[in-house]
Protein backbone atom coordinates (compact mmCIF):
# COMPACT_ATOMS: atom_id res chain seq x y z
CA UNK A 1 0.00 0.00 0.00
CA UNK A 2 1.54 2.66 -0.79
CA UNK A 3 2.61 5.93 2.35
CA UNK A 4 4.02 8.67 3.37
CA UNK A 5 6.60 10.11 5.72
CA UNK A 6 4.00 10.02 8.91
CA UNK A 7 1.99 6.33 7.41
CA UNK A 8 4.55 4.91 5.47
CA UNK A 9 3.65 1.64 3.55
CA UNK A 10 3.73 -2.05 4.22
CA UNK A 11 5.14 -3.72 1.64
CA UNK A 12 5.11 -7.64 2.72
CA UNK A 13 7.49 -10.80 1.84
CA UNK A 14 5.07 -13.00 1.26
CA UNK A 15 6.28 -14.84 -0.95
CA UNK A 16 8.92 -11.68 -2.41
CA UNK A 17 8.02 -7.87 -1.87
CA UNK A 18 6.56 -6.26 -4.25
CA UNK A 19 6.67 -2.63 -5.51
CA UNK A 20 4.19 -1.78 -8.41
CA UNK A 21 5.26 0.36 -11.25
CA UNK A 22 5.49 4.22 -10.80
CA UNK A 23 4.75 3.50 -7.00
CA UNK A 24 7.67 5.34 -4.63
CA UNK A 25 8.69 3.67 -1.36
CA UNK A 26 10.80 3.52 1.36
CA UNK A 27 13.37 1.16 2.50
CA UNK A 28 14.22 0.65 5.90
CA UNK A 29 16.78 -2.09 5.92
CA UNK A 30 17.77 -3.79 9.42
CA UNK A 31 21.04 -5.31 9.46
CA UNK A 32 22.36 -8.02 12.10
CA UNK A 33 25.04 -5.78 12.89
CA UNK A 34 26.41 -2.23 13.57
CA UNK A 35 27.76 -0.50 10.42
CA UNK A 36 30.73 2.31 11.01
CA UNK A 37 29.72 5.58 10.03
CA UNK A 38 31.06 6.19 6.23
CA UNK A 39 31.15 2.69 5.94
CA UNK A 40 29.40 1.38 2.51
CA UNK A 41 26.77 -1.28 1.94
CA UNK A 42 25.99 -2.48 -1.67
CA UNK A 43 22.32 -3.40 -2.62
CA UNK A 44 20.41 -5.11 -5.74
CA UNK A 45 17.25 -4.95 -6.77
CA UNK A 46 15.73 -7.29 -9.41
CA UNK A 47 12.65 -6.61 -11.28
CA UNK A 48 10.08 -9.15 -11.99
CA UNK A 49 11.43 -8.59 -15.60
CA UNK A 50 14.95 -9.41 -14.69
CA UNK A 51 16.42 -5.96 -14.69
CA UNK A 52 18.80 -5.54 -12.27
CA UNK A 53 19.51 -1.87 -10.11
CA UNK A 54 22.55 -1.78 -7.38
CA UNK A 55 23.18 0.91 -5.58
CA UNK A 56 25.84 1.43 -2.75
CA UNK A 57 24.40 3.39 0.69
CA UNK A 58 26.94 4.61 2.84
CA UNK A 59 26.16 5.35 6.54
CA UNK A 60 25.40 8.37 8.29
CA UNK A 61 24.55 9.57 4.49
CA UNK A 62 20.65 10.98 3.81
CA UNK A 63 20.06 11.44 -0.24
CA UNK A 64 16.71 12.18 -1.37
Amino acid sequence: SKGDATNPATIHDDPIPTILAGEEVSLLLQLDRSISQGRDVQVKMETGNGAIFVGTIIAGQQSG
